[in-house]
């Protein structure tokens, strides 16, 4: 802004230009993973980022920086929603929370070495020093991006299915062309909670463009000084709360981080638009760190965790798209009526319009929302078990198919072998289910369920007057009734 002599308005553009350039890259970016394979488009925004980052030396004017910065937003649009969606699919579903906290670390470790080593540098040298760092650090990303391995579930369906041998008829028409719809840009499932993204994202927005101008025009020599560490700050209380909120998104459910996340972000802006020294100000640096950064990879995870898995792509395009327009137009927006209201109002605004979030996100997505149950590891050693049960039970073996089944589709398992005996000497089946003493009535309660007794007419050989022999004669039984065990057990091991 002082090199060229701009204005906060065309400030905010420029860095607006360059989120726009992140959404139509994620927009897009989704169809041609498909088609081309996650390390391709890796590869290609990465080089897409490079490049723009030298185009920086060229800019000698606003026109010609407003069209790198929108570049290179897409080629960083690109990178960072193919490194998003391998992420997603690589974390266990019942570990989601968790893992996209852990892996939104690695946005917030930028977020505070980036700039305070892109000032320290710019201080001690010059702002070309700091481009042509970002280039060499760009150049490593792409190397390290080579030796990355993702597994085989990772191949398009494209390249899954040219690998495979065409065994249709010469005849037979060919598939009518697919046409592109609005699912295949988007994830209707993850739009709730993506608009309320936009609106939080929309007033970090104020924070990111003009955190700086606000310090300055205070002329307090505290605040200017905290304003350099600001993020720094609010990186450390990320770190901080990252691992526990990740386990109680898990464990609890989303509701739980949300609400809380959102009241301390705009505690947060409040204490910022009342900051009147450096202390201060570093206290709303904390509110924000836990607020935002909690809010931002919950939200995340809510995206994907309604969403089909076959569609993480999509939805984490979705969430970061209006992630993206939020950032994008908020500095543009903001930076027309900052003349108007002055930059503690802004922030006061803001506040009020995070507080507002609250009741959008209720109706949108948290009145529904219920915590998964989560499942018991499964024993893998030695183990004491208190109050656990074998039942057997002896059953015909024409019973045999529905009852496995139906235990298996209530959760418990089952192992048969093979058994003789009875009137009719006809096969029987013992199952052996192992369950907890709790659930023992369960299982009787099932098992009598489909085994029912019948009648069987039963031809008997008994002797009845035939001279020196026998003759065969009907007789009416019973059969397919259950015969049921329950026994202690003292000692389980699973090896």
């Amino acid at each position: 802004m002082n090199v060229l002599h701009a204005t906060a308005s065309q400030g905010g553009l420029a860095t607006g230009l360059f989120i726009l350039g992140g959404l139509i890259a994620r927009m897009t970016s989704v169809r041609i993973i498909e088609k081309a394979g996650y390390k391709k488009i890796l590869y290609l925004g990465l080089c897409i980022y490079l490049g723009t980052s030298l185009l920086y030396f060229t800019a000698s004017n606003l026109t010609v920086l407003y069209i790198v910065r929108l570049m290179h937003g897409f080629g960083f649009g690109m990178s960072a929603t193919t490194t998003g969606t391998i992420a997603a699919k690589l974390i266990p579903k019942e570990r989601q929370g968790e893992g996209i906290g852990y892996y939104g670390l690695s946005t917030t470790i930028a977020s505070a070495v980036g700039p305070l080593a892109g000032v320290y540098i710019s201080q001690h040298s010059s702002f070309d020093v700091v481009l042509v760092c970002s280039s060499v650090i760009t150049a490593v990303c792409i190397l390290v991006s080579v030796f990355i391995r993702l597994p085989a579930s990772f191949s398009t369906n494209n390249n899954n299915q040219s690998n495979q041998t065409d065994t249709s008829e010469p005849s037979q028409p060919k598939p009518i062309k697919h046409k592109n719809t609005i699912n295949d840009f988007i994830e209707k499932k993850a739009l709730p909670i993506s608009f309320v993204c936009f609106l939080i994202v929309f007033g970090y927005s104020s924070i990111l463009a003009f955190l700086t101008k606000f310090a300055e025009s205070t002329s307090n020599s505290g605040i200017i000084a905290a304003s350099g560490i600001f993020f720094l700050i609010y990186s450390v209380f990320v770190l901080l709360s990252r691992p526990v909120t990740g386990r109680l998104f898990d464990k609890y459910g989303e509701n739980v981080l949300i609400y809380p996340s959102i009241v301390f972000f705009a505690v947060g802006l409040l204490i910022l638009g009342l900051s009147n020294n450096g202390f201060v100000m570093l206290c709303s640096a904390a509110f924000i760190g836990f607020g935002y950064g909690t809010f931002f990879s919950s939200a995340n995870a809510i995206a994907i965790k309604v969403s089909p898995r076959d569609r993480i792509h999509l939805a984490t395009a979705t969430y970061f798209s209006f992630a993206d327009l939020g950032a994008g137009i908020g500095p543009f927006i903001l930076g027309l009526i900052i003349t108007s209201v002055g930059f503690r109002n802004l922030y006061f605004v803001m506040a009020a319009l995070v507080i507002f979030c609250v009741a959008i996100y209720y109706f949108v997505h948290g009145k529904g929302a219920k915590p998964e149950k989560v499942k018991e590891p499964a024993v893998t050693e030695t183990t004491e078990l208190v109050g656990m049960k074998l039942v057997y039970a002896i059953i015909s073996h024409e019973d045999e198919h529905e009852l496995i089944s139906e235990l298996s589709r209530r959760g418990f398992s089952a192992t048969k072998q093979a058994t003789s005996g009875g009137f009719l000497r006809k096969s029987n089946i013992t199952l052996m289910i192992g369950t907890p003493a709790e659930q023992v009535k369960e299982v009787i309660d099932i098992i009598k369920s489909k085994c029912c007794t019948r009648k069987r007419v039963s031809i008997s050989a008994e002797a009845f007057g035939i001279e020196g022999g026998f003759a065969p004669f009907p007789e009416s039984v019973e059969v397919g009734s259950a015969t049921i065990f329950v026994m202690n057990v003292e000692h389980f091991e699973k090896v």
